[in-house]
């Protein structure tokens, strides 16, 4: 059992603000070139973490967590409002193994789904095998999808981890009605901060770059794509940077192209 399990979450805190750079999971850079070149990036980095036995599996777990109910919810507004398919076509921007579409799958069964995950080549690779079907597919090329449209687009814990977050974001809203972000990192910043997330302390061979978004800055520029129709807490994912820890963010958004 984890030693964490047994210590006060005040005594953690403070024992790990202290802690210097190299042993901290997130450690502020000055630029995003910076970071690529402090760690072996995040394709490398997660799959680390992950295998073909996983992929064959789907990463499922049969116990719903938050996400999902949140999820299911921000879902539930969009084939309310606008109606979708069949089949409903969703773009997973960073879904890896297509968790999202199992949840989707059960909560919804009388529906029928057309689903492209946009991932990493070598994660794309892992996918091959007993959980291709036709109703979901993987590819690396974003480009391809962007030239479709598309019902709903759904980026978890994904916008935060490439180099032009907020270019990528005027995209994906540009080929659908709703856009669905979580695990969203806003804090209460001056402006959107590049960073290096490690795997773990103690191990320094994996980890990536990614982006802590200013939460005034990001909300401005979300304006100008749409707007936040449904907003929650992520409370599984936590961190702590610049002198504050916060808990991640979701948020659906209807974009300006809904009509």
């Amino acid at each position: 059992m984890a030693l964490r399990r047994w210590i006060p979450p005040a005594v953690l805190e403070a024992v790990g603000s202290v802690l210097p750079d190299r042993f901290q999971r997130f450690e502020v850079v000055s630029n995003w070139d910076d970071a690529e070149r402090r760690c072996i990036g995040y394709e490398q980095s997660t799959i680390q973490t992950h295998n073909p036995t996983a992929a064959a599996n789907g990463e499922k777990d049969h116990r719903p967590t938050s996400r999902d109910l949140q999820f299911i919810a921000a879902v539930g507004i969009c084939l309310a409002s606008s109606r979708p398919g069949p089949p409903v076509r969703v773009l997973d921007f960073g879904g890896a193994f297509g968790h999202y579409f199992d949840v989707a799958v059960s909560a919804f069964p009388n529906l029928s789904w057309e689903w492209a995950v946009v991932e990493t080549p070598g994660l794309v690779s892992l996918t091959a095998g007993p959980k291709a079907q036709a109703s979901i597919s993987w590819t690396s090329d974003l480009d391809v999808k962007l030239g479709e449209r598309w019902d709903f687009v759904l980026a978890s814990g994904s916008l935060h981890c490439v180099p032009d977050p907020m270019g990528v974001l005027a995209k994906l809203a540009g080929i659908a009605p709703y856009v669905l972000l979580t695990r969203l990192p806003l804090w209460p910043l001056d402006h959107h901060l590049p960073a290096v997330q490690r795997l773990s302390r103690w191990d320094q061979g994996g980890a990536y770059p990614l982006w802590f978004f200013s939460e005034a800055v990001f909300l401005e520029e979300v304006g100008a794509i749409g707007e936040v129709v449904l907003r929650f807490d992520v409370p599984e994912d936590t961190a702590r940077i610049a002198g504050h820890r916060n808990t991640y963010t979701g948020m659906l958004i209807r974009t300006k192209d809904s009509s």
